[in-house]
């Protein structure tokens, strides 16, 4: 049996999407299953047509999708399509550590666990950085 097609989307407020992908692509190589969405700037300025028909025309067996903001217009329109498209998974607060995880641990097979445990992760890499050394009583840290 064949593993499930995942498809990624960054859909952010301006060019935010853009940024990570950048980077993304500087750590871990250029990756063809990312797509990004600038809503409301340059090429991405009806940015609901524009990702309604990408979704619409996508054969993937799962889309995940990461917004930067929940409550924003890019994540609220989104939010309305996973009512009718199951194939759609919604994750809001996008970072680099979650796309990162997501690329490397979500293969489609316990999709929604698999999320989870990303969205996890990414939880675990926000942190003030002036309280480590309090927590830790010192300050030599390990490199990713």
């Amino acid at each position: 049996m064949n593993d499930p097609k995942i498809e990624y989307v960054i859909a952010t407020h301006s060019k935010l999407a853009i940024g990570l992908l950048s980077t993304i692509e500087f750590i871990a190589g250029k990756q063809k299953n990312i797509t990004c969405f600038t809503a409301y700037v340059d090429h991405c300025l009806d940015f609901e047509n524009k990702i309604d028909d990408y979704i619409s025309n996508s054969k993937a067996d799962h889309i995940i999708i990461t917004t930067d903001i929940f409550g924003g217009s890019v994540n609220n329109h989104l939010l309305e399509l996973t009512k009718s498209d199951a194939r759609i998974h919604l994750i809001c607060g996008v970072n680099l550590p979650l796309i990162l995880s997501l690329i490397v641990n979500v293969k489609g097979k316990e999709i929604d666990n698999e999320i989870k445990i990303s969205v996890s992760e990414a939880q675990k890499g926000i942190i003030y950085c002036n309280a480590l050394d309090n927590q830790n009583g010192s300050n030599e840290l390990d490199e990713f």
